[in-house]
């Protein structure tokens, strides 16, 4: 089984292309950078993921314009993504 993981937004690479975030970008941000979601609190690490694209992009909200970058991954790439951080972390299927 796969999962759909999203982030708003791209990066920029050295001719200033948008490239979409991939790899531990695209994955739990740091526990300094996590907002309070539906499942989380505040500064708690929680990553995110849907079994269905459209899911995890209407999960991000975006604003009509807004780009917003995806992946597809299995369960052990999902959760290779969650960054080293103090706390407990965990995959939370939408």
């Amino acid at each position: 089984m796969t999962f759909s993981r999203a982030r708003l937004g791209f990066k920029l690479d050295e001719n200033e292309e948008r490239l979409p975030w991939d790899g531990t970008e695209i994955g739990a941000p740091p526990a300094d950078k996590a907002s309070a979601g539906r499942a989380n609190a505040a500064g708690q690490v929680v990553l995110y993921v849907a079994d269905e694209e459209k899911t995890a992009v209407s999960e991000v909200r975006p604003a009509l314009g807004f780009c917003v970058s995806s992946s597809k991954s299995d369960i052990e790439a999902c959760l290779s993504r969650l960054r080293p951080h103090k706390g407990t972390a965990r995959a939370e299927s939408v």
